[in-house]
Formats: structure tokens, C-alpha cells, sequence
């Protein structure tokens, strides 16, 4: 699975936008509250079966960083 893409869509799919820079802001840019950033959270937990914090897009608030922090996430999963 392409994580880029799948960070994206999940973004896309709950904020209701439908093209999003990976470097615009979750909240200063795109509007995200923290409803939306547990919906987002919840869904990437489920999409890639790895237990981020739900409010991910706080702590890496733009898709870039999102990913970077999924992708690491499950590099150490499969090292575990």
C-alpha cells in the first residue's frame, strides 16, 4: 500500500477537500479540529493496523509528516 496516497485520501476524505499540498498545515491551512483529527487518526490506525496517537495530525500536522511518522510506525512494528 502506497502510504502517501493513503494519508492523503484519509485527509481528503474527512476534511472534504479534494486537493491538499502535502506541506499545508492541518489546522492554520485545511480548518482540522480535533474531531477531525481523531476521524483521521481512528482511520489510519484501522487502514494500516498500527496504533498511532489519534491526534497524529496535531503532532505532524501536514501530509508530509503524517506519512513520515505512519511510515516509522510501521517500520517498527515489523522490527518488533
Amino acid at each position: 500500500m502506497d502510504v502517501a496516497a493513503f494519508v492523503e485520501q484519509v485527509w481528503r476524505e474527512v476534511l472534504g477537500i479534494q486537493h491538499i499540498a502535502p506541506d499545508a498545515h492541518f489546522v492554520n491551512d485545511l480548518g482540522g479540529d480535533s474531531l477531525y483529527a481523531v476521524e483521521v487518526g481512528a482511520r489510519l490506525n484501522a487502514g494500516f493496523g498500527i496504533d498511532l496517537p489519534v491526534d497524529l495530525p496535531f503532532i505532524a500536522p501536514t501530509i508530509a509528516a503524517t506519512t513520515t511518522a505512519v511510515e516509522e510506525a510501521l517500520a517498527m512494528e515489523k522490527n518488533s
